[in-house]
Order: structure tokens, then sequence, then C-alpha cells
């Protein structure tokens, strides 16, 4: 098989790595321009013409900017070629005009195409950016024109990271993650005697939104005193910020303590094994994220453990050989720096160099690569005919649980079955408006029953009209019928009935089978709506094991943590009873109050009219790793809701060795099973009782009882989701077949 790579990055050696490895499993043909204009109009020609066995052809480009890219060097020379050519591999980013121009070149000429993408930016179109970032709007509304193609079945699509996956598959791009292998010839685990001193490196581009200056003003503010911080030689980057890095450096007295390198990458290997860990402080900036975080990888390949910010994929990369802490915040890193003696004394560095090698060198991305060009065939039928196609909302058009949820099954399924998924997403410049209505409820059910897979999984029931009489088996995913129990029980503030979501729960009869997280939930599709109850299994969902450390410290003073503010959250009843438990108390109360949207004045100036000592803190939108530390530092949850249907804050309460306080009826009571403090949620006095409860203990036997509910959280698993949904899909499948 003759395999043509078109590559931009491959203009430096070391991004050429993965392709070396594939030239040994195909003849490949690598295109690489022959200069790029770098940022402040500098321009970049190749580095090596060694021989590493692959074809290396240059070609002149005829356009520089990016999103742009015109070569007719490039296309004159691919179409002389265009018959021995079984599959091109455009590695570059797939909505530039460049990348258009070749899928429609592939489609003509009947070639199959892999589009491999690292840009991870979001490509939604909105009324804000219309106001706020115009520029970045037209270039959204080009790029998407320039993405044509891309879901077509002749094109496989991969990306880099988890955020750009996510991205395209809200384009209703199908794609999967491909690493941008290092080097397994350069980096090595290889053991090594200490020096006495700790070495810390931060290695690669030294600009702005890689963070040096935290990692310096860390460093200067710490206890830390044997180290050694061996840097890149930033003489090459702007003057700015060189110039401020060199005055933290003298500000805190370090410059006998920093160490400037320039290596080439051909010496980086070696540089990284001599190091003790590899830090990386990345910072978000309006348009950018860590994509894939390379020096992450070659550390790991190393054996090495990384400290790295949770800014863009660095979390993902990093997994379980490193320690993650909020980018941006100094106080962290310099918590997780002071802790690295004991940290580098329990670290297993073979076991982070068998991890990379596994899943992120040169030979997996080859591996990958030529999987992916075996399996792509040229014009499948339209109406495509999957194993399994998954039907997800988008992260952000739902909420934190359905996308918890709807990741967990991607996970579980990935391995067992040929999926394929579709992400729904809410489209045009108005959100929430008629056209996202209309496109959710009338146009989006018609892409769906484009397909007819053996088993289709809708995974949120607000999308249970997605049924597709195209599948031999639909499977429905209720998660809660939480709008009807609300309004049949007027525990909603609105008098009408949820009319869309009734709507909705007609097509629930439809399906084969129905997975409930629940009894509850069960309970009430049996007595509210009628469905059969032999065609509903409950799964209890899974909480993942969460990775971020150096956040155990407890808030002074009594902290108690809510979360939540629709109605049937029962917040106001929570108030009350925290107000009459603080009036009887002696210690400083604070509540962390957890939303998900802005709250209204009536909810914000509640404290301000009852004039009470207790203190609020309200934070909306959290991010994933501030939530656990809030878990982590609070006293105790308290989560006395009216209905729910799982319930997540209390498992991961108790995962996060987290007293709970919770009602006693409905699924809090069955997934509290006996570690938590029960209370009537209709009732403050009862609520108060909790605290009052909870507060007075023994301390033993709080301690005692945190850890009974730890290993009781322990079994809402991964494994034993997978496990308990793959026999769904088993015998529901088979019945259906």
């Amino acid at each position: 098989m003759r395999i043509a790579v078109i590559s931009m990055q491959s203009l430096t050696a070391v991004n050429r790595s993965g392709f070396q490895q594939l030239s040994k499993l195909s003849q490949v043909d690598l295109y690489i321009p022959r200069r790029l204009k770098l940022l402040g109009g500098r321009f970049k020609s190749n580095d090596d013409w060694s021989d590493k066995g692959y074809r290396l052809i240059e070609f002149e480009l005829n356009v520089f900017s990016p999103l742009v890219y015109l070569s007719f060097d490039l296309l004159w020379k691919i179409f002389k070629t265009r018959s021995e050519v079984d599959c091109m591999v455009c590695d570059f980013e797939p909505g530039t005009f460049l990348a258009l121009i070749l899928r429609i070149f592939c489609i003509t000429y009947k070639i199959k195409v892999v589009s491999v993408a690292i840009d991870d930016q979001r490509y939604g179109i909105s009324f804000k950016d219309l106001l706020v970032r115009p520029r970045f709007l037209i270039r959204n509304i080009v790029k998407r024109f320039f993405f044509m193609g891309m879901s077509s079945k002749f094109c496989s699509v991969r990306a880099c990271s988890p955020r750009a996956i996510e991205n395209y598959r809200a384009l209703g791009i199908n794609s999967k993650f491909i690493p941008l292998g290092y080097s397994s010839e350069l980096f090595y685990y290889e053991r090594s005697a200490s020096c006495g001193v700790l070495k810390i490196g931060m290695l690669g581009r030294i600009v702005k939104e890689k963070g040096a200056h935290l990692l310096i003003e860390a460093l200067g503010i710490s206890s830390l005193e044997d180290f050694v911080l061996v840097i890149d030689d930033f003489t090459e980057y702007g003057d700015s910020y060189r110039d401020e890095l060199l005055a933290l450096i003298n500000r805190y007295s370090l410059n006998n303590k920093v160490e400037f390198v320039s290596p080439k990458h051909n010496e980086m290997g070696h540089l990284i094994r001599s190091l003790d860990v590899i830090v990386m402080p990345s910072v978000s900036t309006d348009v950018w994220q860590e994509q894939y975080g390379r020096i992450a990888v070659e550390a790991m390949a190393c054996g090495k453990p990384v400290i790295a910010s949770s800014c863009g994929s660095l979390p993902y990369i990093v997994d379980d050989f490193g320690l993650i802490f909020p980018e941006g915040s100094i106080a962290d890193l310099k918590e997780i720096l002071e802790s690295l003696p004991s940290f580098l004394d329990q670290f297993d560095g073979p076991s982070a160099a068998k991890f990379a090698l596994k899943h992120y060198s040169d030979y997996k991305q080859a591996k990958l690569l030529q999987e992916i060009v075996q399996g792509v065939s040229y014009m499948k039928p339209k109406d495509t005919c999957p194993e399994l196609l998954l039907v997800l909302p988008t992260q952000g058009s739902c909420s934190h649980s359905m996308t918890i949820y709807g990741n967990q099954i991607k996970e579980a399924t990935d391995s067992s079955y040929e999926t394929e998924i579709y992400v729904w997403q809410d489209t045009g410049f108005f959100r929430n408006s008629l056209t996202a209505r209309l496109h959710k409820y009338i146009f989006s059910p018609f892409k769906v029953k484009r397909h007819s897979p053996r088993i289709q999984h809708i995974t949120d029931q607000s999308y249970a009209h997605f049924f597709n009489e195209n599948a031999k088996t639909n499977i429905l995913t209720v998660h809660d019928i939480n709008p009807i129990v609300c309004h049949l029980e007027k525990l909603s503030k609105s008098v009408k009935p949820p009319f869309l979501f009734y709507y909705v729960s007609r097509y629930f009869k439809k399906f084969d089978h129905i997975i409930t997280p629940t009894y509850t939930t069960k309970k009430y599709l049996i007595n509210l709506l009628n469905i059969s109850p032999d065609s509903i299994t409950v799964v209890s969902n899974a909480v993942d094991e969460d990775k971020y450390l150096g956040l155990e410290d407890k808030f002074d003073g009594i902290n108690i943590l809510l979360i939540g503010s629709a109605l049937y959250k029962n917040c106001i009843a929570s108030f009350e009873a925290i107000v009459n438990f603080a009036a009887k108390s002696d210690s400083a109360i604070t509540i962390h109050w957890v939303v998900s949207e802005k709250l209204d004045s009536q909810m914000v100036t509640y404290f301000r009219d009852r004039n009470c000592k207790v203190v609020l803190e309200i934070y909306t939108d959290l991010e994933r790793y501030k939530l656990i530390k809030l878990y982590r530092a609070s006293s105790v949850l308290l989560f006395p809701s009216l209905v729910e249907g799982f319930g997540y804050p209390i498992i991961e309460a108790l995962r996060n060795r987290l007293p709970v306080i919770t009602s006693d009826q409905g699924a809090m009571e069955e997934i509290a099973g006996m570690h938590c403090i029960l209370v009537n949620p209709l009732s403050v006095i009862d609520i108060e009782r909790g605290l009052t409860k909870f507060f007075n203990s023994n301390v033993e036997i709080v301690l005692d009882e945190i850890e009974r509910g730890y290993e009781y959280s322990l079994k809402f698993n991964n494994e034993n989701f997978k496990r308990d949904i793959l026999a769904i899909y088993d015998r529901v499948g088979a019945i259906g077949e």
C-alpha cells in the first residue's frame, strides 16, 4: 500500500518519527513545505534530509496563511501520482482551504483520505461572538465551510486531544484519538542515581501561556532549598517576557539555582533522564489551551513524573503519572513542589515509561494510522449500518452528570463494538431560541434515521424522540423524569405542565429496552408512564476516580457544601436549617454553594435579609478540579433534595471522604444506603437535627463512617458499569436479532 502524507509540522524533523515507523509497514511519500512562515515574520526551512525510510518530497507554498494554505506545486505533484496512491493522510488542520481542495481531489479520483487534527478550538457560532469577538466568529464560519466532506464515510478523522474530539463530534464529525508519537529511540527509561539536588525541568517554548513565571514565583516562595531549575534558554523569544522572567529570577535571588539549556531534539531524551521532574504550568488564553503536551509524554517515556496544570489536555495526558494543580494557582503549585521529595520516593518510573510506550509512542501512532488507512473504504452508502450507534448530547447542552454518563458509555463500548456516535449540538446564532428548538425536535431526528444500526442507544431521555425505526434494537437511558414528578407533586414554580417533556416521554414505550440508574426512577416509569417493568433494567451510574492531588486541606471552621439551585434541590429549606443551626453554634459557619447558572436576586440576598452570621460563597460553572477541592475541603455535604434520578453528589462526596446529609426518600435514600445521615427534606427542623447530630458526633465514629462510606462508593465504578451495559447490549441485541 502506498500512502501520501502531507504534513506541515513535519518540516521539523522531530515530528516525523511516527511516519518513520509507518514506512516500516507501508510505502510512504512524505510531502513537507519547503519553508513555513513563523510568528514574527521569520521563515523556517527543512532541518533534516537523512534517510528515515520514507520518501521525502518538498513543495512550495503559494499562500502561507494557516487558514488558507495554498500550494499549486503540491497539487501538481499529487496529481501526477494519483494512480499510484492508495490513501492520503492530511497531517494538518482540516479546517483549511488546502485540506478542502485535497478532500475534493480524493473524492474525484477515489482515493481514501485520513485527516489528522491538532487544533482544539471550538467552532460554535453564537450571538455573543458577533458582539465580543467578531474576528473569531468569521473564522469559525469560514472553517465550518472548509470542513465540508469530513463527515463523509470515505474520510476518517483523528484528533490529538479529547477536547478536539468533542468539538468535531459537536459538528457531526465522528473522530477518535491518535497520539502525536514521540521517538521511542530517543525517549526511554534508564535507571539513574540521584545527585542529592532536586532537578526540576521546564522545557519547550518559553512564552507567557506556558507559565514559566508561575513556576519561578512558586519556587521563589517555597521552602525548597536544594534544587536546580533547568529551563530552556529563552534568548530567541520576545524581549518583554524574557525581561519579566529575568526580573523574577533576580527578585527571588534564584540566579544560582537556575540553569539555562538549549538542547537539540536528539539530546532531549538524555536531558530529561538527568532530571527528577518536569513541570508544565500552562495557562489558558481566550484562543489557546494546551492541545497535547508532547513534553509530558516524553518525560513519562523517560520514567519521570510530570507536574502539570489543569490547562487543556494535560490532565488527560498525564493520567496517574504526575500531579495536577489548578491552572494559574501559584499557591497550589508551591504546595506540590514542597511535597516532591516524598512523592518522588513513591513514584513508579518503569510503569510510567511502559504506559507512554503503549499509548503515545511513534509505533502506536504508526499502528493506528495503518489500521485507519486499511479500515477506510471509499464511498460507503449514505445510510450506514454500524453495529452500535450512540446518540449523545454535546457538552454544554446538558447537565454535568449527563456528560459524565455519555463519556462512560463511549469508553465502555469502544473496544467491544463497531461504534458510530451522533452528537446533538445546539446550533444557530441564538441559543435556546426557536431555531435551536426546531433543530432539536424536528431536523436532528431525521439525521439519526439515516443510520441503520444493529443497536441504537440514546443516552439522555430528553432525546427519546430520536427513536430510530431503522435500528434493529433501540435502547434508551432514562436518568429521571423530574419535570413530570415536579409538576404532578407541585414541586415546580410553573403551574403549566412540561409540554415538551411530556411530548418526548410519549416515545419511551417504543423502545425495546430502558436503562435507569435507580429503582426509584424505574418505579416512576412504571407508575406514572405505564412502562412495562420487564423492559426496564437498573444499572447504577459510575463515579470516575478523581486524579487531582494536593487538594486535601480542610477549610477552617464549619463548612457546609450545597450543590444545585433548582427548586427541587430544596435550597431554601437547607438555608433555613443552617441559619437555625448557626444561631445555636459558636463556630464560624460558611456555606459553599455550587450552582450551574447565575442566581436571581432573591436567592443571593437571602442572608442579608436574615442578618445572620453565616457566610455564603457562591460558585458558578465550577471546573471539575475545583469541585473536587470543595468536596475534600468541606466539613459535610447537605443534599436534602425533594426528587433525584440518581444523586451523583452523594457518591462523589463519599468517594472524596466527605460525610453526607441527604433525604430519607426516593433515589437519595436508595443511593445513600447506610452511610449517610437521612433527614425529612420537607422538615426544616429535621434537616437542622441532621446537622446537629453530625457536628455533635464522636470524632472516631465519624472517621470510621467516612471510611465505610468510601469503601461503599467504590462499587460505583467503571468496571461494574461496563459489565452491566455490555450485558444488556448482548441480551437485548440478541433478542432484536
